[in-house]
């Protein structure tokens, strides 16, 4: 009753016909009063009141009694099409819980059924079809299933969803399979790195430094990030490297600093085609309320002829 509160149902029925409303006798035998003040124990026949004549039992009592009543009035009112009270023989006024609510009610909302007596039921008993003996399962065959079924839950609960892939290798892939969703690949490797894959390494690592702290002078930042990835030669290449790639950003009006709206080594991660979780790094991003730019650092020699010319494949480093 306590958890139907503020719900219906079309039918509520209150089985005990002898239900009363005394709740004398079902108090927890330790009662303290509400501010704190005052004690209450009862145990049988040991009582026991601090401070005495505080009157704590008898306001406990009319506490549970209204309570009672609350509780009762919430039962009888989530009945939304029929509401179901037991007469059960005599039944004095204001001492039986369901004699009250049928003294309460106008008769013309009353619909009173014959009484129920073994051996001679009434004709609303003998409406209902007698059951039928329940059929018996074998326990094994349910054992069997309920088995299998929790075995086929708990290894798909099991199985990972995503595989951990790279945005790079994924795309290499696809470009081998010949996939139709991307452009046709160029060669794997349509011009020769300049330094190798540490010369690019340093380079990036420049890069990004700079953009953070714009008051970083290239030349260091190339050694620091030489130091880094081990790059022992080409640092004049390298700091070239990053000052034509600074003057490419900022011809485009992207100067730095790293910040909210301006990113390097931007991680990025997402599901993929057959279950695959793919991650990865983008070089920089520019984000404002109007436009995303996502750049990527190259570090290979030039190609030929206009930019139109250049291809989407070959870097002076693995990134995944």
């Amino acid at each position: 009753m306590h958890q139907a509160k503020g719900l219906e149902f079309p039918v509520v029925v209150i089985w005990d016909g002898r239900g009363i409303w005394d709740s004398r006798g079902q108090g927890s035998p330790w009662r303290m009063s509400r501010d704190g003040r005052g004690w209450l124990m009862e145990l049988d026949d040991l009582g026991w009141e601090e401070p005495a004549g505080g009157a704590l039992r008898a306001t406990e009592q009319q506490y549970r009694q209204s309570e009672r009543r609350r509780v009762v009035y919430v039962a009888a009112t989530r009945a939304r099409d029929l509401l179901v009270v037991p007469r059960a023989g005599a039944m004095p006024p204001g001492k039986l819980i369901c004699g009250d609510l049928l003294a309460a009610t106008s008769l013309a909302s009353v619909r009173e059924r014959e009484p129920y007596r073994d051996g001679a039921e009434p004709a609303w008993a003998r409406a209902i079809p007698p059951r039928g003996k329940p059929r018996r399962l074998d326990g094994a065959q349910l054992y069997r299933k309920v088995t299998e079924r929790w075995s086929t839950a708990a290894g798909e609960a099991g199985r990972p969803r995503f595989a951990p892939a790279s945005v790079t290798g994924e795309a290499h892939a696809h470009a081998a399979d010949g996939d139709g969703d991307l452009p046709e690949p160029a060669a794997r490797k349509p011009r020769a790195g300049r330094f190798g894959s540490r010369f690019g390494d340093t380079v990036h690592r420049a890069l990004a430094m700079v953009l953070r702290d714009p008051a970083i002078e290239v030349g260091r930042a190339v050694r620091q990030a030489a130091r880094h990835s081990g790059l022992a030669e080409h640092l004049d290449e390298a700091a070239a490297d990053v000052i034509r790639a600074l003057g490419a950003l900022s011809a485009e009006g992207i100067t730095g600093p790293v910040g909210p709206t301006l990113q390097v080594e931007y991680p990025v991660a997402g599901a993929g085609a057959a279950g695959l979780l793919l991650s990865g790094y983008i070089d920089l991003v520019e984000a404002t309320t109007d436009h995303v730019r996502v750049i990527d650092f190259k570090t290979d020699a030039p190609p030929e002829g206009g930019v139109d010319a250049g291809s989407v494949g070959g870097t002076g480093r693995s990134r995944s």
